[in-house]
């Protein structure tokens, strides 16, 4: 069974995965794109909204709660 992370858990991790990649974001998608983060596997999927992000990641990850980014700020949590 997976380990259940706290919110702030999702979060440093999000931010983690958020920044390690951040440079690439920026070249490969436009600013202000959303990025929805599956935390335990650093996964993420980009959309034009958070919505549209967070729809992508619940396909593979029904039931996950992810961490939301925007190409260039971090934005915060998403369920």
């Amino acid at each position: 069974m997976m380990h259940q992370r706290t919110m702030r858990e999702i979060t440093d991790k999000g931010k983690e995965w958020y920044y390690r990649i951040r440079p690439i974001l920026k070249k490969k998608y436009n600013e202000g794109d959303y990025v929805a983060f599956e935390v335990e596997s650093g996964e993420y999927f980009v959309g034009k909204t958070g919505i549209a992000a967070i729809n992508k990641a619940q396909k593979k990850y029904p039931n996950t709660q992810f961490f939301l980014a925007q190409v260039g700020s971090v934005a915060g949590l998403m369920k």
